[in-house]
């Protein structure tokens, strides 16, 4: 055999070694693609089952307790989700859904809003000072110039209020 025999018949092994590796790995990722889809699609369900179910234990409490209305103990239990595993294990790979990458981002988005607003209500129910004044807090926290606000009591307004209208009275009768 010549040299250049040799040589094509060692480049031509090697393209087969090439190919049977790439071929290899296309499998190996197309069986890793399928298992997170089939991971996250379970984790999609359990969540969506643990969603649903809230909704009916909420629904179901305003229908059976219309005057007491639905606690905020009520929302803490309904909407005790466990934290999820598959996802945030997966996020880096979730370009590889295409498409339906997106959609997975905006369902467990919806469930990260819904256990902060349960947080957030708990917060605004234990915290009794007014609106302005947490507002205006996180503001100087933050070191935003905030003006001095002067909020007046409203016993004061409700004394002024009354004599007035014994004022009125007087004058009247």
């Amino acid at each position: 055999m010549n040299l250049n025999a040799v040589n094509l018949r060692q480049s031509e092994i090697s393209f087969r070694a090439v190919s049977a590796t790439l071929r290899s790995e296309r499998r190996r990722d197309e069986q890793e693609l399928f298992s997170i889809k089939r991971a996250l699609t379970a984790e999609i369900f359990q969540f969506a089952t643990l969603a649903f179910d809230a909704h009916k234990q909420v629904k179901m409490l305003a229908a059976t307790r219309p005057d007491a209305g639905v606690t905020i103990h009520d929302l803490e239990e309904a909407t005790r989700f466990p934290e999820p595993v598959i996802y945030p294990n997966t996020a880096t790979r979730l370009g590889l859904l295409g498409d339906h990458a997106n959609d997975v981002v905006l369902f467990f988005s919806k469930i990260q809003i819904i256990r902060a607003g349960v947080v957030r209500m708990r917060r605004d129910l234990t915290d009794q000072r007014s609106t302005t004044e947490r507002a205006l807090e996180t503001l100087r926290s933050e070191g935003v110039a905030t003006p001095l606000i002067k909020l007046r009591s409203p016993i004061p307004i409700l004394l002024e209020i009354l004599q007035r209208r014994a004022v009125v009275l007087e004058w009247s009768a």
